[in-house]
């Protein structure tokens, strides 16, 4: 469920949305016992539920501002074991199942997201227009597979991070061109 909505005579935009996407099936791709080789199970059942806001304002004549936020619980609702194999000396004649997914594991993606930006627009001639952009982006922390699956490795956590970009350009008769920095900081990930 969502709206978008304009406020203070089409000034201002608000955007939002609330949702769940229940998946069936879904691929999961991970290297189990550490074995070297990569392999993509189904998972029976996954859920992702969130929200998303984003809003966008004219402060004055050319220059607009806008931001956005997003939350995401994305899960797996079920175990994926991979069955233990037959009795050897490699496992020391105990063989274990590969626990490959646990039921409510996360699935890797950043649960929280933001971003702020500004533009300021003017006009070069009756034809041309000009602006600058600056954005900048962040994302939080994220484990990409916990204990006790196979693929666990205790240092691997995909840090939070942001990101600033930079764009100017010019505009004229619906073509845009624009010279553009992308992770202006030299942000790592």
């Amino acid at each position: 469920a969502g709206g978008k909505f304009r406020l203070l005579g089409n000034r201002l935009q608000l955007n939002g949305s609330v949702y769940r996407i229940d998946w069936t099936n879904a691929q999961y791709t991970t290297n189990p016992g550490s074995c070297g080789i990569v392999t993509t199970f189904n998972v029976p059942k996954a859920r992702s539920e969130g929200v998303e806001v984003e809003s966008q304002a004219v402060v004055f004549r050319g220059l607009t501002v806008n931001g956005s936020f997003g939350y995401n619980n994305a899960r797996f609702l079920q175990n994926v074991i991979f069955p233990a194999g037959a009795k050897t000396i490699a496992n020391n004649f105990n063989p274990v199942p590969f626990t490959i997914v646990l039921k409510d594991q996360k699935i890797p993606v950043p649960p929280y997201t933001f971003s702020v930006g500004a533009q300021y627009a003017f006009g070069l001639t009756a034809d041309i227009r000009a602006y600058v952009r600056r954005d900048y982006r962040w994302q939080a922390s994220y484990a990409p597979n916990p204990f006790p699956t196979t693929a666990y490795t205790p240092d691997a956590i995909n840090q939070s991070f942001g990101t600033g970009n930079l764009r100017a350009g010019l505009e004229l008769h619906g073509f845009d061109v624009n010279l553009f920095v992308n992770n202006a900081l030299d942000r790592k990930s």
